[in-house]
C-alpha cells in the first residue's frame, strides 16, 4: 500500500465522494481545470458546487465541500516534495487516528451513514507520509488544541500518541506553538512541489481555495514566519505532547 499511486489514491477518493453523493442528496459538481504552468499536478481543480437541500440534512453543499477537500489533497500532497500546516482548531488530516476522525465528523454534523466513507477517504491520504520518497512534513500545532476533547479523553490519548509516532519518522518535525499571536488565529497549508513553487490552500465550509500566485502566497509564508519565531523545537514540543497525552490517560 505504500506504493500507491496519486492517480490510483485519487479515483479511490471520487468514488468515495461518488458514495457520498449518491442517494438523499441531489448535487451538481462542475470541474474547471486550470493550468497553472507548474505540470501537471499543478494544474488545480476548482470545483462549483450545486445542491438542492431538503428539510431537516445537513447542508449539501458544507458536505460535498469536506469530501471534496481529500479528493482534491491526495494528488497534490503525492507530488509534493515539502508540505507545512500549522492548526489551531484540530489534529492534522495527514495524522489523524480513525476514532478522532470519527469524532471530528460527529462534530460536523455528518450523517451518521456517511461518516464512515469520509473517515476512509481522510485516512487513504495519510499513505503519502509512508510512501517511497514521502515529502516533508512540516507540523505546527497551537497546544490549545492538545488539551480540547474530541471525541473522548481516551480518544486524544491515542490520538496525541499518533503524533508522537509520526514525529519519529525522519520525513516529519513536529513543533507545538504555546501561544497563537494576534492575527493567526486561523490554519494554513502549505504545499510545495520544489522549494521554488508554492501553494497555500484554504478553504471555508462551502468552498476551496488553492492560492498559487507569488505575491499572494507571500502573505502566508510571512505568518509562517512569525509562526517558527514562537514555536518551540522538536524534542520540547514533544514532551509538551507526550504530557497531555499523560493527562488525558489520567482523566
Amino acid at each position: 500500500m505504500s506504493r500507491i499511486t496519486g492517480r490510483t489514491a485519487a479515483v479511490v477518493l471520487i468514488f468515495f465522494a461518488v458514495r457520498l453523493l449518491v442517494g438523499r442528496w441531489i448535487c451538481l459538481v462542475r470541474n474547471d481545470w486550470v493550468d497553472a504552468h507548474r505540470g501537471e499536478i499543478w494544474d488545480r481543480r476548482f470545483v462549483e458546487i450545486s445542491c438542492e437541500r431538503r428539510v431537516g440534512q445537513m447542508d449539501d453543499r458544507r458536505l460535498v465541500s469536506m469530501v471534496h477537500r481529500e479528493v482534491t489533497m491526495m494528488p497534490l500532497e503525492q507530488q509534493a516534495v515539502s508540505l507545512v500546516e500549522f492548526e489551531v482548531d484540530v489534529v492534522p488530516s495527514l495524522v489523524q487516528t480513525g476514532d478522532y476522525a470519527r469524532a471530528v465528523a460527529r462534530s460536523m454534523d455528518i450523517p451518521p451513514e456517511h461518516v464512515e466513507s469520509w473517515v476512509e477517504a481522510r485516512l487513504m491520504r495519510q499513505f503519502v507520509l509512508t510512501k517511497d520518497n514521502p515529502p516533508w512534513l512540516d507540523m505546527i500545532l497551537d497546544e490549545a488544541l492538545l488539551r480540547r476533547v474530541v471525541g473522548d479523553h481516551k480518544v486524544m490519548a491515542r490520538q496525541l500518541r499518533a503524533i508522537l509516532e509520526a514525529a519519529d519518522r525522519p520525513n516529519v518535525e513536529l513543533r507545538v506553538a504555546p501561544s497563537t499571536p494576534v492575527g493567526l488565529d486561523s490554519g494554513y497549508y502549505f504545499i510545495a512541489a520544489d522549494q521554488h513553487q508554492w501553494v497555500a490552500y484554504l478553504e471555508s465550509p462551502t468552498s476551496v481555495v488553492i492560492v498559487g500566485d507569488d505575491a499572494d502566497v507571500e502573505p502566508f509564508r510571512q505568518r509562517n514566519s512569525r509562526l517558527n519565531r514562537i514555536a518551540l523545537d522538536p524534542a520540547k514540543s514533544a514532551d509538551v505532547v507526550a504530557a497531555h497525552a499523560r493527562e488525558h490517560e489520567r482523566a
